[in-house]
């Protein structure tokens, strides 16, 4: 006998998670854009920007909250290609990470969370598509989440040089914010 079935696309990372290779979904799906940011980078040998969107109502979401998109382009007078994207801010949230196909741009390699606070894509061209080379983007780079709520934070472009920039993640949540309030009272009062 035969079944059709249709897949779920989703990619769950957890805290201590890899995803090698990286994911490839067609998401974020539907929705609208409620915020977006360009950030530009500069260090001695690589320079870009780092767009950011957050979208409501992605449809494809499978934690049901805002979905976060990125895509890094390395400018065309940087001497070196970008190996690696970082944002922070995830503490508290699931998080559900993949690259956009159709990839307009070099797709992750892999995508970790090596702690609760952050999900990093990976660009490798030893076992992957490639480093994200000068004059070159990444795929877009989709971290879905259970967040109802975002603020601005930080993410590092890397390529043996670290470039911080500004850029959306979600609001920690109340929990977290709780035991972090305990954490600074009890420091104070130890001082």
């Amino acid at each position: 006998m035969f079944v059709a079935t249709s897949a779920a696309l989703a990619s769950p990372l957890p805290i201590g998670g890899t995803l090698f290779p990286a994911p490839a979904e067609p998401d974020p799906v539907g929705g609208v854009v409620i915020d977006s940011m360009v950030s530009p980078f500069l260090t001695p040998t690589f320079s870009g920007t780092l767009v950011t969107y957050v979208i409501s109502g992605d449809v494809s979401n499978p934690l049901g909250g805002l979905t976060f998109a990125y895509r890094a382009f390395n400018d065309g007078t940087s001497a070196h290609p970008l190996s690696r994207v970082t944002m922070n801010g995830y503490t508290g949230w699931l998080t559900d990470a993949s690259y956009q196909v159709p990839a307009a741009g070099i797709a992750a390699t892999l995508i970790n969370r090596p702690t609760a606070d952050f999900v990093g894509f990976s660009y490798m061209d030893v076992i992957g598509p490639g480093l994200i080379t000068p004059g070159a983007s990444s795929a877009l780079m989709v971290v879905q989440t259970n967040a109802p709520a975002y603020t601005i934070n930080a993410a590092s472009v890397i390529d043996g040089y670290v470039a911080t920039v500004p850029t959306f993640a979600p609001i920690p949540e109340p929990a977290t914010m709780a035991l972090l309030g305990l954490g600074a009272l009890a420091f104070r009062r130890r001082k």
